[in-house]
Parts: C-alpha cells; sequence; structure tokens
C-alpha cells in the first residue's frame, strides 16, 4: 500500500547517527519521507522560520546547544503542528515515557533503530498528532460558541424572546441536519407549547399547518414519565420518533407519514430545567442518514440556556415589584435576597462557588451632619457607580440600607474576594484623587466564600462578610486614632 509523502526535520549533532536516520528513512516504506537535516537546535529553529509546515520532527535527545525536555519544549513551541520523535540515548521506557507525558508523540531508542520501524513509528505519531490537533481545533470551536451564546444570554434585552435566541444558537450548532423545535412548559395546564421551528421550507410548514397553527399553537400534554425525562435535563433519543415526541397524540400511522414527507431519522429532546421542573424543551429531527455531531456541546449549550431562563424568569419578576433602590439604581435589599437566593440554586446545581462582599461607607453620618444630606446623598451614588465599574453585569449589586452595600458574585473562586477588594479600593483611590468635593470617600469591606463543598445560607454567608467588614473598620480607626463609634450597638 503506498503512503502519502511526509516532510521531516531531523535534529543530530552526531554525522554518524544522521547517515544511521537518513538511510533508516530510505529503506522504509515506499521512502516517503523528505527529510532536512540540522545538526544544532539554533540551526533547526531558523530552518522552520523560513520553511512551510512540516509533517514531523525527529531529534535525538542530546544536541550540542539543548538536551532533554528543554528541547522538546522549544521545539513545540516553534512547530506546533508537527509530530515530534524523540531518539533516545537509552533503552529505558520510563525516559520514553517522560517525553510522551510532555507532549512527545513517542520516544524510540535509538540503539533499537531500523528502517521498518522508523517508518512505521513516524506515520503513527503524525496520525497521532493531526488528530490531537483536529480534536483541540473541535474542543476551541465548542468553548468560543459557548461562551459567543453566554454573552449573547447577558447581553438580551429584556423584551426579546429568549426561546427565539436559544432555537438561532442550536441552528448555528448544528446546521442544516436538523429541524429543531423550541418549546415552553406551561405547568398551569401541564402542556408544552411549540415556540419556534427552524429548518422547513414552506411546503413543509402547510404540511404542519394540518396538525396546528403556524409555528405557534402546536400543544403537547406530556405523560408523567416523559415530562420526568425531560426535567433531566439531558439530552435523550427517542427511539418512538414522532409518535412518542408528541405523547401519542397523533396516530402512529400520522407520524410516520410525516416521518417520511419530512425525511426524519433519529430524534433527540433535551429539556430546560429549574429546581422542581422545566421550562420548555428543544427537540432535534436529524434527517434520514445524519448522525448527531457535537452532542456534548449541545448537552453543555442546554445546561446554559436553563441558568439563562432562571436568570431571565427572576429578572421578569423583579421588573414587576419595587426591588431596586430608587436612589443607586441597585437592588434594594428585598431584590438582593430574591436575586441572591436563585445564584444559590443555580451555584449548588453546578457546583460553583460565591463571593459576598459586605461594604460600609463610612462615616456617613458625619459627611451628613457636616456637609449637608446631599453630599450623603452624592456619597452613596458614587459608591454605586464604583460597584458598576469593578463588577461584572452578571453579579449582584444591592444597597441593603443606610450607608451597608452588598456584592455577590457569582461563578467566583475564594481569591477573587481578595483580588476584588483590592481592585475597589484601587478604584476608590482614583475617585478620590479625581472628585472636587469637601470629604473623602472611604469603604470598609468584609468578604466572605460560600463554597459549594460545604454550602452555606445567605443569612450565614452575610453574617460572615459583615463580621469581616466590621473588625476592618476598628481596626481602621484604631490605627486612624480615631474616635470609635459602635453602630451596631443597641
Amino acid at each position: 500500500m503506498s503512503h502519502p509523502q511526509l516532510t521531516a526535520l531531523v535534529f543530530s549533532s552526531n554525522p554518524e547517527h544522521a547517515s544511521i536516520v537518513a538511510a533508516c528513512l530510505a529503506q522504509g516504506v515506499n521512502a516517503c519521507v523528505a527529510a532536512h537535516y540540522v545538526a544544532t537546535l539554533r540551526e533547526g529553529l531558523a530552518w522552520l522560520a523560513a520553511a512551510p509546515t512540516i509533517d514531523a520532527i525527529i531529534s535525538e535527545e542530546t544536541l550540542r546547544d539543548s538536551h532533554g525536555l528543554e528541547l522538546l519544549h522549544c521545539l513545540r513551541l516553534h512547530a506546533p503542528q508537527a509530530a515530534i520523535v524523540v531518539l533516545t540515548d537509552t533503552a529505558d521506557d520510563a525516559a520514553a515515557l517522560e517525553y510522551l507525558q510532555h507532549g512527545a508523540q513517542d520516544g524510540v531508542p535509538f540503539a533499537g533503530l531500523d528502517a521498518r520501524g522508523i517508518s512505521r513509528t513516524l506515520r503513527r505519531a503524525v496520525a497521532r498528532k493531526r488528530h490531537a490537533v483536529a480534536e483541540h481545533a473541535q474542543d476551541l470551536r465548542e468553548v468560543t460558541f459557548l461562551s459567543k451564546a453566554a454573552t449573547g444570554f447577558v447581553e438580551l434585552a429584556p423584551n426579546a424572546d429568549i426561546f427565539a435566541y436559544i432555537g438561532d444558537c442550536l441552528r448555528e450548532l448544528v446546521g442544516d441536519d436538523a429541524i429543531i423545535c423550541i418549546s415552553s412548559y406551561d405547568e398551569a395546564t401541564n402542556c408544552f407549547h411549540v415556540y419556534h421551528i427552524l429548518g422547513i421550507d414552506k411546503d413543509m410548514q402547510a404540511i404542519i399547518s394540518i396538525l396546528g397553527r403556524f409555528p405557534s399553537g402546536l400543544t403537547f400534554t406530556p405523560t408523567d414519565e416523559a415530562r420526568l425525562n425531560i426535567g433531566s435535563g439531558n439530552l435523550i433519543r427517542l427511539s418512538g420518533g414522532l409518535h412518542e415526541l408528541t405523547f401519542g397524540k397523533y396516530s402512529p400511522g400520522i407520524c410516520r407519514m410525516l416521518e417520511r414527507v419530512l425525511n426524519l431519522g433519529d430524534i433527540y429532546v433535551g429539556g430546560f430545567t429549574h429546581t422542581g421542573g422545566v421550562f420548555g424543551d428543544a427537540v432535534l429531527l436529524l434527517r434520514q442518514g445524519v448522525c448527531l455531531e457535537h452532542r456534548d456541546t449541545i448537552q453543555a449549550f442546554l445546561n446554559l440556556s436553563s441558568i439563562a431562563l432562571q436568570r431571565w424568569q427572576a429578572e421578569a419578576e423583579l421588573r414587576t415589584l419595587p426591588l431596586v433602590d430608587d436612589l443607586t439604581e441597585l437592588y434594594n435589599r428585598r431584590g438582593f435576597f430574591m436575586m441572591a437566593e436563585q445564584q444559590m440554586k443555580i451555584a449548588r446545581r453546578t457546583n460553583r462557588g460565591l463571593v459576598c462582599l459586605y461594604v460600609d461607607v463610612d462615616n456617613l453620618k458625619w459627611i451628613n451632619d457636616t456637609f449637608g444630606h446631599h453630599c450623603g446623598d452624592a456619597a452613596l451614588t458614587e459608591t454605586a457607580t464604583l460597584f458598576k465599574e469593578c463588577f461584572r453585569t452578571s453579579d449582584v449589586l444591592a444597597r441593603m440600607g443606610g450607608d451597608e452595600f452588598v456584592v455577590l458574585m457569582v461563578d467566583s473562586v475564594e481569591a477573587d474576594g481578595r483580588r476584588l477588594t483590592q481592585r475597589l479600593q484601587e478604584h476608590l483611590q482614583r475617585h478620590n484623587e479625581a472628585k472636587c468635593r469637601p470629604f473623602q470617600l472611604d469603604l470598609s469591606i468584609g468578604s466572605a466564600y460560600h463554597d459549594p463543598k460545604s454550602p452555606a445560607t445567605i443569612d450565614e454567608l452575610l453574617a460572615k462578610a459583615d463580621r469581616l467588614m466590621y473588625s476592618q473598620k476598628r481596626i481602621r480607626k484604631h490605627h486612624l486614632n480615631m474616635p470609635f463609634v459602635d453602630q451596631h450597638a443597641n
């Protein structure tokens, strides 16, 4: 069997060794390796900089100007697409294994080199490298897609159709290989309502209109078992086709006819879930002969959509209640607890951490008494502005009352509390330097971390952050030799 020609760069500081490698490559399978030989790392890097992409690098373990893992790392950096085979000085398997663990595709003892072996090793190494590069590229595309989708959820306008956005994202992911149906679930009537159908032409729209008004108006009442399956949030293949998808609403004969007309193959369904129920589901009706690709990415997107729908629902509820502080335009105390409970549920479900900052505006009573309440209000609104500059739109920002503020940072690690406290103080310093006002704005900050492995309630998290903030306030007043007034005392 003939093989396509490979291009290789061979590193060998020993002319005799280079000749042996050349002889082995020349005598290998169909002699299909075009090799260039260099004696030093420096010479090889210069050749790589000027040469087109190569398939493989064969390198001795020790060159005159580099050796070992340092040499391997340098080769990987300058030829990231090339497979690397290291010719080890000894027949020790441990040495070859170490190179494999650090990114080489193979390690071969030089003493055991032969024409058949090096040819086979080189081709297998190139195949493994190409597979790894393709997997990495696919992973990168999937991460990019999920990141873009997450950003889109955050930027959706309050009156936007979130179900239409979910459908568009799935359409982008699966392309023309599937019909996509997006439905919402009405718990009061126990019905799934079809919102959007993507991927069908006008003739198919007319056929579907026979079953119900297109594109919405189709409603289906699930069985208890089906509702539980959809409520799992997992992407499930339906073995019963359209008859199972419609929960038996239409006869098997009509469903088989539709499957033929629409040229349908496998059908998958995945739910958008929340604690104790579902928001709706997404259905992927694949064309005949098409296999579902990107299944893990689709599952991750369904999970992301569930989180986005929870936030969307919470924000919709917030818009109907007086949950925002009029002065600072941050959440008030009631708004904070509503949003915080929602974020706690998401954190427990996704096993993610939360960081809570409790912030107190120092000397607010003195500012009010000395300069007037308009200056006190200015101190509060400036604090809110600082928060908006320092924190993400996904974080929960609130004025709890008086001079006390809270920030709940979602999807965070413990170190974020220290980092963002420092960042907030740096922004505060710049504000104090730039603002022309008769007082200096100072903040006392306490930070508490919610570890998903040791869950706590919102009240417990707030209490811990409040204690640490209060402790910091006492320390700062002590160092400044200012009189300490216990505003928490009865």
